[in-house]
């Protein structure tokens, strides 16, 4: 399963310089790659990506909340997309 088009939503509100809970969160959905030269590569770019990006401190918090629920398995359906911070509950907006 090709999850690479799915982190871009996590990186757009994830981006900073150094390990982080919101690079640790993008690294976790990286981990769902079914081969391991697209789990380096897709983590290669998250980091690549934080680099240029600060982040909030409510992102921060964000991505926190959302490392204990977020799983592979079910990761294609809308709820584990929301688990892992790819997709929002509903009636919430991107704003933080």
């Amino acid at each position: 399963m090709n999850f690479r088009p799915l982190i871009l939503p996590v990186l757009s509100l994830t981006l900073l310089a150094c390990e982080n809970k919101c690079l640790t969160l993008a690294k976790k959905v990286c981990e769902c790659e079914d081969v391991a030269s697209a789990v380096e590569t897709c983590q290669d770019r998250a980091e690549s990506e934080m680099a240029s990006v600060d982040i909030s401190s409510e992102q921060e918090a964000l991505c926190e909340s959302k490392l204990d629920s977020c799983a592979c398995v079910g990761l294609d359906t809308p709820q584990g997309q929301i688990n892992c911070g790819l997709a929002n509950e509903p009636g919430e907006s991107d704003a933080p």
